[in-house]
């Protein structure tokens, strides 16, 4: 998983395609291949499964977790392409999530995602500055790592017109 996923997506396909612009990116594929190379002579193949597999899997389910999270939740509003606004499509389609500073430090501030939609290129570090510096981002759709708050996203995966808002499987067997 750790090979397709960010070795080639991530560190080899940007440096192929500008070695100039993207030489840090080689740099990271060739430092992973060392560790892969020393893990492998030191401990093997199961080395490399419990050093750098598991943990790239683990990661990357709590990752998904809290994208999932931050895009589909009760309170997400979804708009006709005719309505579809830029700004109000990140501010109504992701939402906040409140994290202890532990949490906005290992995430990268992954909970001031909205602001991201908004505009890519800020900072992560600076993500929380600008939210408490524009009015309209002071009272955003909120959700939070708690384990019932991400039960609850998960539970909800399709958008429903009629209704207005996303709905889960359950409901949509009651209806029909």
């Amino acid at each position: 998983m750790p090979i397709p996923v960010f070795l080639i997506s991530f560190c080899l396909y940007p440096f192929l395609e500008s070695v100039r612009k993207y030489w840090d990116c080689g740099v990271a594929f060739i430092l992973h291949l060392i560790i892969s190379v020393v893990l492998y002579i030191s401990g093997g193949w199961q080395a490399n499964i419990f050093v750098q597999t598991i943990p790239f899997i683990i990661l990357c389910t709590i990752g998904g977790c809290i994208f999932y999270a931050q895009h589909n939740f009760s309170g997400v509003k979804m708009k006709s392409n005719k309505d579809w606004n830029y700004v109000e499509a990140a501010l109504l389609s992701s939402s906040f999530i409140e994290t202890n500073t532990f949490w906005s430090w290992v995430t990268a501030n992954i909970g001031y995602h909205l602001i991201h939609h908004i505009n890519s290129k800020i900072l992560f570090y600076r993500l929380p500055e600008a939210m408490s510096q524009i009015p309209e981002l002071q009272n955003p759709i909120r959700t939070s790592l708690n384990i019932s708050d991400i039960i609850t996203c998960l539970r909800v995966k399709l958008w429903d017109d009629e209704m207005g808002r996303m709905v889960g499987f359950y409901e949509v067997r009651s209806k029909a």
